[in-house]
């Protein structure tokens, strides 16, 4: 595959301010892959405002319901499941008859939003306008079509060949592209020229993220309900300190891909509809379930100026891609689990979209996230798994190969046969699959499912096996911008994998010693907590030191410095108090600070100079009393 890299001018961090840049170098005309190489950078935008006549394609519907709102003058072709096709065709032909557009002649390009399975009709009016070949076709998120090809591999199949075979001028842009030996093995990309956007790394931010290991037992349902049950408490998911200001997110987004796992912490939690948004395919069985608890599926704010969001946010793979989350403070949670395939994520390609959901700027979480992850030791090996899969391919052009060659009697039944396989498995036996096209159909073999069935169990067998491969492969990803220093990355690392609550304050006492420098960035991340910060502010490294970096040591040293600070404030200097006064306020101060000890008038010594003596009370009697000096 020919690949041209488009260098970013520097301190760019849109798309739409490299405009020129860009159109410059990519093709007005003709078939391309485009790989932003960076998330939230404006690629749709930049095509939606480029002034010529485009039809946008996303396999998400969520992503064009966003768009649609935002760019009200776009027509957005099915709103929902509910209207009837001839009803949408309508709408589409009185949108075209109102944009008269000729290039170089000025007028209003239309700009059409469809899913893939409605593209067939936009094309089939385009071609009957013979305005097709002005059109720009922009497939976003365009890896969608192997990801997704598992369970809707036909789906996709018939819309890339209607689409290769009907449309002159085709962008597939995506900001984790599909790795091209899978795209060259696909005839519809092969002979494309790919387009990569490098950009200044001084504009890109490195995530900031902790990946945590699922112990025995553990469940995204028990794991998420105590992140709940702890926001119930403090009132806040994550926070840090930015420029000497505590920042707190008070919402989080959580990516699962498991639907019921979804309904059963919601259910298990009495979480509210108020309090929660769910973005899951609307055809999932358990949305009728959700529905009759007073739950909206597909709910969510789209104006990035003003927006309103629910604490909880919850998102399955068949919403997450391309979709813009606007929220000032949300928090990112991610789960990953190797023993379910539907949860075996592709670390290069669905890490870097979840994590770049988060659209504000504002969001100082927007790079943050926490990854809880599964493995899964035993895994098929290669030479099995390219034996069978190969036994797969053979079965499959054997089948062609017969229904070519036979009469319109067993061409029939061999389609028949395949339209009726097994839908929960459909590729168990072979990659066939009855295209649908405008001069009928066709038996074909579906390079989609093969591609995401070897890309699945590469993940598998490579990344998903191992615990280390895991977050190595993570971690990689995540290093791709460069910006971090790697002395910080690496105390980063050390810091979240490390378990002994003491090791960890010799590590972050040691570091920030050592490289002052950081202390802005490490009061930045959000899995460090206050209580290390607080530590080393007060008591300094030597002290750390000194106290074996002994946690409960330096809790109880910490305490004896606020407990002094009030004494001091509390006792006037000069003045004269009885024991039984002494231990009262004494008390009160301990209570204050946290300090589970049962105070008595000698240690107040302990904090403030005092003088104690015998002094005659008014009623006679003779009584200790401490003077503070």
């Amino acid at each position: 595959m020919n690949t041209i890299e488009i260098p970013m001018p520097q301190n760019i961090r849109y798309m739409s301010e490299g405009k020129n840049v860009l159109f410059n170098i990519l093709p007005p005309n003709g078939k391309y892959i485009l790989d932003k190489a960076a998330t939230g950078c404006g690629g749709t935008e930049l095509f939606l405002n480029s002034g010529r006549p485009l039809v946008l394609i996303s396999p998400r519907s969520g992503v064009l319901s966003n768009k649609a709102n935002q760019h009200p003058e776009c027509h957005l072709f099915r709103k929902n499941e509910k209207e009837k096709l001839d009803d949408l065709k309508n709408k589409l032909r009185y949108y075209l008859d109102s944009h008269h557009y000729i290039s170089g002649m000025g007028g209003t390009p239309p700009k059409i939003l469809i899913t893939l399975d409605s593209a067939k009709y936009v094309i089939e009016e385009l071609q009957y306008r013979r305005t097709i070949n002005n059109f720009l076709f922009l497939v976003d998120e365009f890896q969608c079509l192997i990801s997704d090809a598992s369970f809707k591999g036909k789906t996709d199949l018939e819309f890339l060949k209607m689409l290769d075979g009907n449309a002159q001028n085709i962008c597939y842009m995506s900001a984790t592209p599909t790795e091209s030996p899978y795209l060259d093995a696909l005839v519809e990309f092969r002979n494309c020229i790919y387009y990569k956007l490098k950009w200044d790394p001084n504009v890109l931010v490195e995530p900031t993220h902790n990946e945590i290991l699922m112990r025995k037992g553990e469940t995204p349902i028990t794991i998420f309900s105590d992140i709940i049950k702890k926001y119930r408490r403090d009132g806040y998911f994550a926070r840090k300190i930015i420029n000497g200001h505590e920042c707190k997110s008070t919402e989080a987004v959580v990516f699962i891909n498991e639907v019921k796992t979804i309904s059963k912490i919601i259910q298990q939690n009495n979480l509210m509809p108020t309090e929660t948004t769910i973005l899951i395919s609307e055809s999932n069985k358990e949305v009728k379930k959700l529905e009759r608890l007073g739950f909206t599926v597909g709910e969510q704010c789209a104006d990035r100026n003003n927006p309103v969001n629910k604490t909880f946010t919850f998102c399955s793979k068949a919403s997450f891609e391309g979709r813009d989350f606007y929220s000032t403070n949300a928090f990112t949670y991610i789960f990953l689990d190797g023993t379910k395939d539907w949860q075996t994520h592709d670390t290069s390609i669905e890490i870097p979209q979840m994590l770049g959901r988060q659209r504000l700027d504002v969001n100082p979480f927007q790079h943050n996230a926490t990854i809880y992850y599964r493995t899964k030791p035993c895994v098929e090996n290669q030479i099995d798994f390219m034996t069978r899969m190969k036994e797969k391919l053979d079965e499959s052009q054997t089948l062609v190969d017969i229904y070519n060659m036979g009469d319109v009697r067993l061409k029939k039944a061999l389609a028949n046969t395949i339209r009726n396989k097994d839908s929960n498995n459909p590729y168990a036996s072979n990659y066939l699959d009855v295209v649908n096209g405008y001069n009928g159909y066709s038996l074909e073999i579906n390079y989609l499912s093969a591609a995401g069935e070897h890309i699945l169990w590469s993940n598998k067998a490579k990344i998903y096996n191992n615990p280390m491969h895991l977050t190595t492969a993570i971690q990689t990803q995540m290093e791709v911008a460069g910006t971090k220093p790697q002395e910080l990355r690496d105390f980063e690392n050390s810091f979240n994998r490390e378990s002994d609550p003491e090791h960890k304050m010799r590590l972050y006492s040691t570091f920030r010693a050592c490289r002052p420098e950081y202390t802005e960035q490490l009061y930045q991340n959000p899995f460090i907590d206050f209580e290390y910060h607080k530590a080393f502010d007060l008591l300094g490294p030597d002290e750390l030191m000194r106290l074996n970096y002994d946690l409960e040591a330096i809790d109880l040293r910490m305490m004896g410095d606020t407990i002094t600070i009030q004494c001091h404030s509390s006792f006037i200097k000069g003045k004269f108090y009885r024991a039984d006064e002494v231990k009262e306020i004494l008390q009160r101060i301990y209570d204050n600070v946290g300090y589970s000890k049962t105070a008595t008038a000698s240690q107040l010594g302990n904090y403030i100079n005092i003088r104690s003596s015998n002094r005659r009370m008014a009623d006679g009697s003779r009584q200790k009393v401490f003077e503070i000096v």
